[in-house]
């Protein structure tokens, strides 16, 4: 079990096969679940080797309802990237490599959800300033080949805008997960427009 590569786009049984394969896979890590909550305490010191990617796009005019309920499904699935979702809180991202053929599947797991006010506490976890945020997170499962948690946010910045915003903590897993780690920053920046693509296009 673990990361996968697969020669066409996912399909729905197959996928739902990769489910049931990590059904009882724990987190790869025991330390990053949860750690990207915004009301997370301060981090062990053990969290501060991970690398910590946020990426924030301001939509004028958006509705924060659609933008919530459209984070809380993990987005949309586009033509190259999107998050599958299984029974129990099992995930799978799916990401279209550098090789327009070959897909790959990561198994995670839905961490938490949260919704409440932002609070500005000078932590790394914090949110964009508003007055309201929603916000869904998922942890790497075993096998895969980044360690890590990836936090997708909204937040209402007064009543005509909002502010979605994404925070990724992550490493390799394992030599070959550290091996590759340097190399898959442009296709993890793509996935992660991706769904701030999908949090615009329903919310405006």
């Amino acid at each position: 079990g673990g990361t996968e590569f697969w020669l066409r786009r996912p399909s729905r049984g197959r996928l739902e096969r990769f489910f049931e394969a990590h059904a009882r896979a724990p987190p790869n890590s025991r330390v990053i679940p949860r750690s990207s909550h915004p009301e997370a305490p301060a981090p062990a010191a053990s969290v501060r080797s991970f690398h910590v990617r946020t990426m924030t796009r301001r939509i004028e005019g958006g509705s924060f309802d659609d933008a919530r309920r459209a984070a809380l499904e993990w987005g949309d699935n586009s033509s190259n990237y999107f998050v599958a979702r299984g029974e129990g809180g099992r995930l799978a991202t799916c990401a279209r490599t550098y090789f327009p053929f070959v897909w790959v599947v990561n198994p995670v797991v839905e961490t938490y959800r949260a919704e409440g006010q932002p609070s500005a506490r000078d932590h790394w976890a914090d949110l964009p300033a508003g007055d309201r945020y929603a916000a869904i997170a998922y942890t790497t499962l075993a096998g895969h080949l980044l360690e890590g948690e990836e936090r997708l946010a909204v937040v209402r910045d007064g009543p005509d805008a909002v502010v979605a915003h994404i925070l990724s903590v992550s490493r390799g897993s394992g030599c070959l997960g550290r091996l590759v780690f340097p190399f898959v920053g442009p296709m993890r920046r793509r996935f992660f427009d991706a769904q701030l693509d999908a949090i615009e296009r329903r919310c405006t």
